[in-house]
């Protein structure tokens, strides 16, 4: 510690000359006896809204509507280094250190020129942001301006939504008890297994932000075998629907609410080796479906320099979050348009594919993607030869019936002369087997795109797009 009359020892900080005790493994501030209590307490960190003082103490307002006021020389900057370790309390005023997580909303503030009066949740507790702080906090909810937030934004109201809290204790120390405590439904007492996945993902996330979790480096899997013991306290583990679970959680807090990443966890992409940058047109993507395709495609990728990707089927994610990693070394995604060639099955499966894939770039921050070419489609047989590269569609449940028939009223299908599309497909191998042909129709769509003369997507005639 730089101040001298603070001392640290086993993550617990002694104010000397006041004898308070900041817990930070368990999340306590401890008080030292005054007038009226007998023997030190503590208050919860994450109770507390904010800490003020005046000129001979300090302040605490917490949860509960309780003020705690102390006599001590300690002062809120002392606080302020020493909560360093809880990154949500913010110096927002110079009388003022604030738990940004209790606060409700914010308004003009009467006294603070160009600041902002501060409300916390179910209390009537106010406290200032003053001009020259509101950047910390602007940073710390992601948002650009304070005018008209409410809630704060959507990641906030994600947090609220989602019920993510933080807690006395690591989730992965509690008790049988105290699981079923904090993850229950209101309603009927039951243990709450989405409720729990979704905290315990939001905990490693951030104590891996403030450096006390190594990086997974694994896959998501990986996660699996961490959480499983805790949660085998709580309930008896049925591995295959509850991982399933675990994976629906993961994406909603990622692709729906956009908290984090999963690159952010270090997960191993299990398709890195699947995708090669281009060397002089990178932002020309030939998207591939399948693996066992990728060595001719190699052979496109070295000789017209263009980026390649292979999906393995339907896109992952986490893959294309690296992608987009790497694309943006290459070139500006922000501002250089990107096109999509495609050699992916011609059947409604597939169009799910590529669509998503297409919806995943854009999340991932790729927003002109201006054209989408395909190398396979009846166009690329001649009369004669489509009857032989052609089969029949398998339709064997309800859902399969659905995406067929909207696959159809896109204009899909195949025309056998007659006029009529029929419900036929064709699998890439009729190309790919013939790498000339391949070759030829890749020109086409490089030429096409070199010349401006494609067409653009229209994101909203899309059916199929599900990140």
């Amino acid at each position: 510690m730089q101040d001298k009359n603070l001392q640290s020892e086993n993550n617990l900080t002694h104010f000397k000359n006041d004898g308070f005790m900041l817990d930070v493994i368990n999340k306590l501030l401890n008080i030292p006896p005054f007038k009226g209590v007998r023997g030190m307490f503590g208050v919860k960190i994450n109770d507390m809204q904010f800490i003020s003082r005046n000129e001979k103490s300090l302040l605490i307002f917490d949860a509960r509507g309780k003020t705690h006021q102390i006599k001590s020389s300690l002062t809120l900057t002392n606080l302020e280094k020493e909560f360093s370790d809880c990154p949500y309390f913010v110096r927002t005023h110079e009388n003022f250190l604030v738990n940004l997580y209790q606060l409700d909303y914010f308004s003009p503030s009467p006294s603070e020129p160009q600041g902002r009066t501060l409300t916390f949740k179910n209390t009537n507790f106010t406290a200032l942001l003053s001009a020259s702080n509101s950047d910390k906090v602007k940073k710390f909810f992601n948002i650009k301006s304070l005018e008209h937030v409410e809630p704060w934004n959507e990641q906030y109201q994600a947090i609220i939504d989602e019920n993510l809290k933080s807690f006395e204790k690591e989730i992965r120390f509690m008790t049988a008890d105290e699981l079923k405590s904090n993850f229950k439904y209101q309603s009927t007492g039951e243990f709450n297994i989405r409720e729990f996945f979704a905290n315990m993902i939001w905990e490693y996330y951030n104590l891996l932000q403030l450096g006390k979790r190594d990086p997974i480096e694994g896959n998501i899997r990986t996660f699996w075998y961490y959480l499983k013991p805790t949660l085998s306290k709580a309930v008896s583990i049925n591995s295959q629907p509850q991982y399933g679970t675990m994976i629906d959680t993961f994406r909603e807090l990622i692709v729906t609410h956009k908290l984090f990443k999963y690159k952010d966890f270090g997960f191993i992409s299990d398709s890195e080796g699947n995708y090669l940058l281009g060397s002089k047109a990178p932002n020309i993507i030939l998207v591939g479906e399948k693996v066992g395709h990728l060595k001719k495609l190699k052979r496109l990728q070295e000789e017209f320099g263009i980026t390649i990707a292979v999906l393995g089927g339907m896109p992952s994610i986490l893959s294309t979050e690296y992608l987009v990693d790497e694309l943006e070394k290459a070139f500006d995604i922000k501002e250089k348009n990107v096109h999509l060639i495609t050699l992916v099955d011609y059947n409604p499966s597939s169009a799910i594919i590529y669509q998503t894939f297409m919806a995943q770039l854009r999340h991932e921050g790729i927003k002109n993607l201006v054209s989408v070419g395909h190398l396979l489609s009846p166009d690329s047989f001649t009369k004669e030869e489509l009857p032989h590269v052609t089969d029949q569609i398998a339709v064997t449940s309800p859902a399969d019936k659905t995406k067929l028939k909207k696959w159809l009223d896109a204009g899909n299908g195949v025309d056998l002369g007659d006029g009529i599309k029929l419900p036929l497909g064709i699998e890439t191998e009729a190309l790919i087997l013939d790498f000339d042909k391949l070759k030829r129709l890749f020109v086409h769509e490089l030429d096409k795109i070199n010349s401006g003369n494609f067409s653009t997507i229209n994101f909203d005639e899309l059916e199929f797009i599900s990140i």
